[in-house]
This record gives structure tokens, sequence and C-alpha cells, in this order.
């Protein structure tokens, strides 16, 4: 139900095509809603050729590597709790393969971060490019990946 005025100031009822909602069925309708057009069909597709298009590039870039380089480097035995300062010991450590995966590990923003790196000096992609990439791997790993906020910002690309 509406309440209106008429013009001599009499309080009216009217029947109204929906009924009243709470605050909280609101903001679910408007979670929802967001969800529902961030998710469309055309912005799946975009992401997942962004994602697959990223592990293409990292798996080439990783034989690139080995081929360059194929003396193998010892492992650590423990894990690291950042990636290590030395390029050629954390490209050979069997998580950085598998580091733009559908789960985030240790190597997942240092990964990303080369990877639009690349995209933006070495093959001169725009801006919203890369951030296009960057929201695929953010919808990806969500918020299992807090190091990745870090990543992108102006002075990355």
């Amino acid at each position: 139900m509406g309440v209106t005025k008429t013009s001599k100031g009499a309080v009216s009822t009217k029947k109204t095509h929906h009924p009243s909602v709470s605050h909280l069925e609101l903001r679910a309708a408007k979670k929802a809603y967001v969800k529902r057009h961030r998710q469309a069909e055309g912005t799946r597709k975009t992401y997942q050729s962004r994602i697959n298009g990223a592990r293409q590039w990292l798996k080439s870039f990783l034989e690139e590597f080995k081929a360059e380089s194929p003396s193998p480097l010892p492992l650590s035995p423990q894990p690291f709790p950042t990636p290590p300062l030395n390029e050629e010991s954390f490209l050979r450590d069997p998580r950085y393969p598998v580091s733009l995966g559908d789960t985030p590990n240790l190597y997942s923003p240092h990964s990303l971060s080369f990877h639009l790196t690349h995209k933006g000096v070495i093959e001169e992609l725009s801006y919203s490019s890369a951030q296009g990439i960057y929201s695929a791997f953010k919808d990806l790993w969500g918020s299992r990946c807090v190091s990745l906020t870090f990543i992108f910002n102006s002075d990355t690309i």
C-alpha cells in the first residue's frame, strides 16, 4: 500500500503493484542483481579466455626458461613464506607452473604480476585490458588470495 496526499491535503491509500520489503531484503536483492550481471555469459567467456591466455603464457614462459637453463637447482626442503628472490630457484619450484590455476598458491601474485607486466610493457596492451585480466583472476580466486590486492595499481602497469 502506498500513501498519497491529494491536492486538497486529504490522505488516501493506493494499492501498489509491489509489496513492501525490508532493508535486508533490498540489500540481498541488490547483491543478487549485481552478481547476476557481473556473471553475465559474455563476461564469463571473456574472463575464461583471459585466464586461458595467461595460463598458456606461463606455460610457454617456463618452457622457454627451462630450455635456456637446463641445469636443475635444488629445492628448499621447507616451503617459502614468500617467493625467493633468486629467479631460477622459484621458477623451478613445482608450485610455480600451477600458480595461475583455479586455486591460488604462494606464487600466484608473482605470476600474475609477471603476466600483467609482459602484457602491458612487452605487448603494449592497454591499461583497461590489463585490468580485465586482473579482474578475471580476482573473480576466479575471490578472497582466497589476499596478496593479490596489492598487485594491481597504477604503478604496476
